[in-house]
């Protein structure tokens, strides 16, 4: 009687070329070979192979160098802003050291410390902020922003064309037109601030679409500025969040904005997932795996067409007790949302930069990784989208005034900007209600960050006792490090503070399906 054995599963793709060499995550969910593979066919899945990451970083590298030489033509005259913005990871600081992926690492008290971005965003952040700035195209979007929100009688005593006729104008005809409007943006006041709006949330709870509370959304509680000035936008903020250990704060820069636009237009407040919308920038639009960050100007040009989901699809994930292990590889503990007693509970994570699942099996004693399929696994839609944003700074030539317009007139502006050694982190942990400094001496920079600028406040309307700016008062900044942070999760940034380390100032196409 003869004896029979099952033959051994293959798949053209689970080859050796393909394997995964390296430590599988714990983060990695196993799948038999015949599950995996049929995965693999239809698409859901898409394997990592060991090549892969340290092509992305090499791919990265050229990248760098691009534009660094694209940074230097666009700054030729202004190599001093660009020395500001593109300081290299070092450790003489205390409270700012190097990450193995080229990011820094800020430790913002005793107890937390948050990523800030490297040298290749900032210089992609300058490059693309900048060329985008001075197109006509962005320039009539701007215009169409200031033309919606004026008072009709400025319009008619100042003579401004319509879009229309605007159209038919050059670059520098639209430019100076935008130019003349924001300088003159003490004659603005937008939205009255007073009462809060019919539907205004009495907690983090009421938002439409809020998860769990993993990202520690909370509804501010502000002693300083913000609470005692109105400002157009004052109620039409949502709440508070928290990055935590990722550097993904331009999904919460950008999500925030999306979120206020909503509540101003549709009286509407919602909590829409930022992890989802990093997902989408570091393993769709970037193609990446390992390497945090990701620049302002490149996600508001890539996200025409972008779905939100609500927070409740998918709860952000802090990885507060991620760590690198090694560089280009993949990071440990990322699934750990607070401390290793408390697992992240969402509906994917894995140890990589965008956190889809991960899943493995065994061919032939080999090992294999896949993640995800994005384009497959779709999530419900919460019925917001945004397209691109329009740019209103470019650093060196054109000041905060186009910023402060934009807000006296209601519509929130993006800012990413670099962070100097000295001067807001005292702000971030409650010192001086939240205001930052501007010093007379230029500290030294470090690495980027992003935040959503919701107010601009006068010097002439500040509470009394308030130290008033420098230059002609204060930016109110939301941040993503919790409300425990600055005043209530906010600071206020000297108009002069901006001017020196922004990098871009953005807002949202107006138009745009929300």
């Amino acid at each position: 009687m003869g004896c029979t054995s099952e033959e051994p599963y293959t798949h053209p793709e689970l080859i050796a070329e393909n394997a995964f060499e390296d430590t599988i995550p714990d983060s990695a969910q196993y799948l038999e070979p015949d599950s995996f593979g049929s995965r693999l066919d239809d698409g859901s899945l898409q394997l990592l192979t060991k090549d892969d990451i340290p092509r992305e970083l090499a791919e990265a590298e050229m990248e760098l160098e691009e534009l660094k030489q694209l940074a230097s033509d666009l700054y030729s005259d202004r190599m001093d802003v660009l020395a500001r913005h593109t300081v290299e990871p070092h450790d003489t600081h205390p409270d700012f050291a190097p990450l193995l992926d080229g990011n820094w690492r800020f430790q913002v008290d005793d107890e937390m410390a948050v990523q800030l971005s490297g040298v290749r965003y900032a210089y992609q952040e300058l490059v693309e902020s900048t060329q985008r700035f001075r197109t006509k195209e962005n320039q009539l979007a701007v215009y169409t922003e200031f033309f919606a929100r004026l008072d009709p009688a400025y319009i008619v005593e100042r003579n401004l064309p319509d879009k229309g006729e605007a159209t038919d104008l050059s670059y520098e005809e639209v430019f100076e037109l935008n130019r003349v409007i924001a300088e003159d943006w003490g004659a603005f006041r937008g939205l009255a601030a007073g009462a809060k709006p019919p539907g205004y949330p009495t907690g983090k709870e009421d938002e439409e679409g809020y998860g769990g509370g993993v990202d520690e959304a909370m509804y501010p509680v502000r002693t300083g500025i913000g609470d005692q000035v109105d400002f157009p936008l004052k109620w039409y903020d949502t709440s508070i969040k928290q990055q935590g250990g990722r550097g993904s704060c331009v999904a919460f820069a950008v999500t925030a904005a999306v979120e206020l636009t909503i509540a101003r237009d549709q009286g509407r407040w919602v909590n829409l997932s930022e992890q989802m919308l990093y997902n989408r920038a570091k393993q769709v639009w970037e193609g990446s795996n390992y390497g945090d960050n990701y620049s302002l100007a490149t996600m508001l040009f890539r996200m025409i067409g972008y779905r939100y989901s609500f927070e409740a699809s998918w709860d952000y994930n802090t990885s507060r007790q991620r760590v690198e292990f090694d560089y280009g590889q993949l990071y440990l503990y990322s699934c750990w949302a607070g401390t290793m007693a408390t697992p992240y509970s969402g509906e994917h994570c894995s140890d990589t930069n965008h956190q889809a699942s991960m899943f493995t099996t065994t061919v032939g004693g080999l090992s294999f990784t896949a993640f995800v399929n994005p384009e497959t696994d779709v999530l419900p839609d919460a019925g917001f989208g945004t397209g691109i944003g329009s740019g209103i700074y470019d650093p060196g030539v054109v000041g905060t005034f186009w910023a402060i317009a934009m807000l006296r007139l209601d519509v929130p502006v993006m800012i990413s900007f670099t962070m100097p050694v000295v001067g807001l982190s005292g702000a971030l942990v409650g010192q001086s209600e939240g205001i930052v400094q501007h010093l007379a001496f230029e500290p030294a920079g470090t690495g980027g960050h992003a935040m959503l600028l919701i107010g601009f406040v006068p010097n002439a309307e500040l509470p009394p006792g308030t130290p008033p700016s420098p230059g002609v008062g204060y930016f109110i900044a939301k941040n993503s490090w919790g409300g425990g942070y600055g005043d209530g999760g906010y600071v206020y940034l000297p108009d002069l503070w901006v001017q020196r380390w922004a990098k871009g100032l953005y807002t949202l196409v107006p138009g745009t399906p929300l």
